[in-house]
């Protein structure tokens, strides 16, 4: 799916649906062009920007489980970042040394929505930035957890 905006839209409004229609292409599941069944395997790759830093992201999904127009898929990916610089507001700058989040989890889908009926998410990750501001520069590592998950209401 895609989301089209004018260019003659209010900015306010036009960086807000830019955030949605980003939040969109990542709940989305790109499924293949061929059938797939119980047991079938593919990869999705894709390029997010996350606070600035150009990330690749690349996913693997799996059919678990099929009932009617419902799946059960297990997710497995990473997310990663080449070395690059990245200004940040109030002149901050970050080069990224190293950046890799792992993901695990499962989604169930109905082929008659856009959008997952549920899914869960777990990440970790380690990054590493060069950080340079006022004159100053050190070191930032980081290492994180996350856990992402989307629920009917």
């Amino acid at each position: 799916s895609t989301l089209d905006l004018p260019p003659d839209l209010d900015p306010a409004v036009a960086q807000t649906l830019g955030q949605l229609r980003d939040q969109l292409g990542r709940l989305t599941v790109p499924l293949p062009q061929e059938a797939v069944g119980v047991g079938a395997r593919w990869r999705a790759k894709s390029q997010l920007e996350l606070n600035g830093i150009e990330v690749r992201q690349v996913l693997e999904y799996r059919v678990e489980e099929r009932n009617g127009t419902t799946l059960e898929l297990d997710v497995r990916g990473t997310q990663t970042a080449q070395r690059q610089a990245v200004d940040s507001p109030g002149g901050v700058t970050l080069r990224v040394r190293s950046f890799k989040t792992t993901l695990r989890g499962s989604t169930t889908m109905d082929l008659t929505r856009l959008l997952p009926v549920s899914s869960r998410v777990r990440g970790s990750g380690d990054q590493t930035f060069d950080v340079r501001a006022g004159g100053e520069s050190g070191e930032l590592r980081q290492q994180i957890e996350l856990e992402v998950t989307l629920r009917p209401e």
